[in-house]
């Protein structure tokens, strides 16, 4: 007999022992849970010192400009962030802790580099944290000159 044929005979018993293999890997596989993710943390709420609008009047082509903000945790339970990024390669996003205690705020900075711009525009920086929304954005509007 013949390869080709014993499967097209199983072809049944084959489809089963592959789903049976799939089940059996995916629920016996080791999850590994990094510090910073939020997986099973208890939700807390946060606020921005300024708003998550942050207008910058004028930065200057040939010129770094520095921001900063902070996040208080206004809930009742540690405040984790992660995924802190910046929708443009021009705008660098710095921070010292990615965890605030009831009542303490993480302080957020960021560089932008706005060599090759001019104009009005517009950088998103957006992070998770264990709060109800999950994912929360701040947008930088800034003028180049």
């Amino acid at each position: 007999m013949r390869i080709n044929d014993l499967f097209k005979k199983n072809k049944i018993t084959i489809l089963l022992l592959c789903f049976f293999i799939f089940l059996l890997i995916k629920f016996t596989s080791t999850k590994v849970q990094y510090s910073n993710t939020l997986g099973n943390t208890r939700l807390t709420s946060l606020v921005f010192n300024k708003d998550s609008i942050i207008y910058i009047e004028k930065i200057f082509r040939k010129s770094e400009y520095n921001f900063s903000f902070f996040l208080k945790n206004t809930g009742k339970n540690r405040l984790y962030i992660s995924s802190l990024n910046a929708s443009c390669g021009c705008t660098k996003i710095l921070t010292n802790k990615n965890k605030a205690e009831v009542g303490d705020s993480i302080k957020v900075e960021g560089i932008i580099n706005p060599e090759g711009k001019s104009g009005k525009n517009l950088t998103i920086i957006k992070f998770n944290a264990n709060t109800e929304q999950k994912k929360h954005t701040v947008r930088l509007i800034y003028n180049v000159i």
